[in-house]
């Protein structure tokens, strides 16, 4: 026979399963900051990288078109894309400088180059994000070295 102290004992009252959830409820809420937290990074990351893409493609498009000052010549008339997108919609301003050696903006002063001898540019390129609060996403300078004609 079973006695009556033993069937109060048996299974899960009302009072353990209010605190069981009243833990699991607190374990939740503290979940969710570290992974709003890594979600935003994630998305950070994700926007300079695409950034830091933008102004490396520009920059490659600078040195291969340094074969010769003809063909550089082209490139620095050619119009620059003040706003690019991304695959996942983000919008990006795009802006750069070509400095000569001399400080001159090599885009408005073309006397540097010359087909009779070697002339050096540095190229910057700035990538702002249209889409987040940040100052400069990414900032890429480099140093270009355009070849005369030869003969």
């Amino acid at each position: 026979m079973v006695s009556t102290q033993q069937v109060r004992d048996e299974g899960l009252g009302m009072v353990e399963a209010i605190v069981a959830i009243l833990l699991f409820g607190i374990l939740a809420v503290a979940m969710v900051p570290p992974i709003l937290l890594s979600l935003q990074v994630t998305a950070n990351s994700t926007t300079v990288a695409s950034a830091g893409q933008v102004a490396q493609l520009r920059v490659e498009e600078a040195r291969t078109a340094s074969r010769n000052c003809a063909a550089f010549a082209d490139f620095l008339v050619k119009p620059v894309p003040t706003t690019m997108t991304d695959s996942r919609g983000a919008r990006y301003t795009v802006t750069e400088t070509i400095i000569t050696a001399t400080g001159a903006d090599a885009k408005a002063d073309m006397t540097w180059c010359d087909d009779k001898s070697a002339a050096a540019v540095t190229m910057n390129v700035i990538v702002k994000s249209d889409d987040t609060h940040d100052t400069d996403v990414a900032d890429v300078a480099t140093l270009i070295s355009v070849p005369g004609v030869t003969r």
